[in-house]
């Protein structure tokens, strides 16, 4: 059997784990997928070798550090921009080019090429709307974006 590895990005200690072989088997039928891979998520990311999962986890450390370190900061030059707001550990994995979309429960009356800020109270990091807003479900809708340089 492959060894499989997962990080929980909803702690703060971010430890590897290795997927045993029960936990994974009831994984992938609870969330009906056939390969270990398809369960990786924003909260829940997924490995197929230590050294990846190592190498995301050091990147991704780095950058939460940045972000304390209050790098990202909305520019004067966009202000009136909109805003959204959205967890640190995903404005991260945003960064990271793990995370570019997010369900809301609310359509805002924006168009491809939109410009618009996501933040935690802190951190600013100016995006753009690279797909039209996609209902998904009852009150729920898609928002796809790609992080741009702040000027």
């Amino acid at each position: 059997m492959t060894i499989y590895y997962a990080i929980d990005t909803e702690t703060k200690a971010l430890d590897i784990m290795e997927y045993d072989e029960d936990s994974l088997s009831e994984d992938l039928k609870f969330f009906g997928v056939k390969n270990a891979l398809q369960l990786d998520s924003p909260d829940w990311k997924v490995f197929s070798s230590l050294e990846n999962a190592e190498d995301w986890k050091l990147k991704y450390v780095r950058t939460m550090r940045l972000l304390n370190g209050k790098t990202y900061k909305k520019s004067e030059s966009f202000s009136g921009l909109p805003c959204l707001l959205y967890k640190k550990r995903w404005i991260a994995q945003a960064i990271l080019g793990d995370k570019l979309s997010t369900q809301r429960h609310f359509s805002k009356d924006w168009k491809v090429g939109d410009k618009f800020y996501f933040h935690d109270q802190t951190n600013f990091i100016l995006c753009v709307l690279t797909k039209p807003i996609k209902e998904v479900g009852k009150s729920q809708f898609k928002y796809e974006y790609k992080i741009v340089k702040d000027k």
